[in-house]
């Protein structure tokens, strides 16, 4: 399952940079390593969605084809333990509102994309579509975990 291993090397985006900026791994690490690593197969399997048929031709075994029917069942759940995973996180890393925020919208857009992948006789153009949604909800997640109320205080001091 490409996907997966896509994941689990997306999630070392997590663990070198804390261990190298804290010096140790923590429990948060593991948290938001857990995030990264569900998001990642829940969106790269919204990918794997439009390239099942030619999986299927030369015998890749995608998440899409192993989760069968239950396709968008998985993505809602991995999106959705993401989701849980990314609130542990920034409520042990002290995040404020601002994260909260944006973790709320980003929780109803995976909503959404998991109500929509449920639809029957979906479009293949959809598929691109929804994956390349991730990349506004992490620009939405980031700007949530940057503008907190410490780093805006910190701003505060370049600020006019």
């Amino acid at each position: 399952m490409p996907q997966l291993v896509l994941s689990l090397a997306w999630g070392f985006a997590v663990l070198i940079p804390w261990a190298a900026l804290r010096g140790q791994l923590e429990l948060t690490t593991a948290w938001l390593w857990a995030a990264v690593v569900l998001w990642t197969m829940g969106f790269d399997t919204i990918y794997a969605l439009s390239d099942r048929p030619d999986d299927l031709e030369v015998g890749i075994r995608s998440s899409a084809i192993f989760f069968g029917q239950y396709t968008p069942t998985a993505i809602a759940s991995f999106l959705g333990l993401a989701w849980l995973c990314l609130l542990v996180a920034g409520l042990q890393t002290h995040l404020g509102v601002v994260f909260l925020i944006s973790w709320a919208i980003a929780g109803l857009l995976w909503l959404w994309q998991s109500w929509r992948l449920h639809q029957p006789d979906l479009p293949a153009g959809l598929y691109p579509q929804l994956f390349r949604q991730n990349v506004s909800i992490g620009l939405i997640l980031w700007l949530g975990m940057l503008v907190n109320s410490e780093n805006l205080i910190f701003l505060g001091g370049f600020l006019p």
